[in-house]
């Protein structure tokens, strides 16, 4: 491999990292991020998607992801803790595919700093009477102010593959996470 294709690729894996610590920010497109999952439907396995906000990357690479301890994508990671996390920079046409595993968190040191500052106006989104999803009566759903229906997801990735859309052609990697999450192997791969 020629020092201009190891340069290359190296400026490629430190994207990785550029894009996901952009994905922290607020003010930022990638902090909304789309989380694929499977579902199991009548014995059939179908692909499900949302769009999610990120909260935390941890020092191993895990994303942390805030849910509804009773919406239907807990259910489906419990069932199949494979996923997908889509980022996409329109901008810098840069797509980067996250996939790994899902666990859910609903006790740890980490879940329990997250529960607790869960802004007043936030916890809305945990605390309704029926689970995300359920036919509602109104526009407004019932709540119960006393309880929050909160989990975390916890996406340990395992591959990271990034394409770059460029007018002289595509450029396309993809590199594996080590079990400590550094950035080990990686290579192109055709876009």
């Amino acid at each position: 491999m020629s020092n201009k294709e190891t340069s290359s690729l190296d400026h490629y894996i430190s994207q990785i990292d550029l894009l996901l610590n952009r994905a922290l920010q607020k003010i930022d497109q990638l902090h909304w991020i789309t989380l694929s999952s499977v579902q199991i439907k009548n014995g059939e396995s179908l692909p499900d998607a949302r769009t999610v906000v990120l909260r935390k990357i941890l020092k191993n690479r895990e994303l942390v992801f805030y849910t509804d301890r009773r919406s239907p994508k807990v259910e489906q990671f419990k069932q199949n803790k494979n996923a997908v996390a889509l980022l996409y920079d329109r901008t810098a046409q840069l797509q980067l595919r996250i996939h790994g595993v899902i666990e859910i968190d609903t006790q740890s040191a980490l879940y329990e700093d997250a529960r607790g500052r869960i802004p007043t106006q936030a916890k809305v989104n945990y605390n309704t009477l029926h689970a995300p999803g359920s036919p509602a009566h109104s526009i407004e759903p019932d709540r119960n102010k006393e309880v929050l229906h909160f989990a975390l997801l916890r996406f340990l990735p395992h591959t990271f593959d990034l394409l770059h859309l460029t007018p002289e052609g595509g450029k396309r990697i993809e590199v594996k996470s080590t079990n400590e999450g550094m950035l080990g192997e990686a290579r192109w791969l055709v876009p």
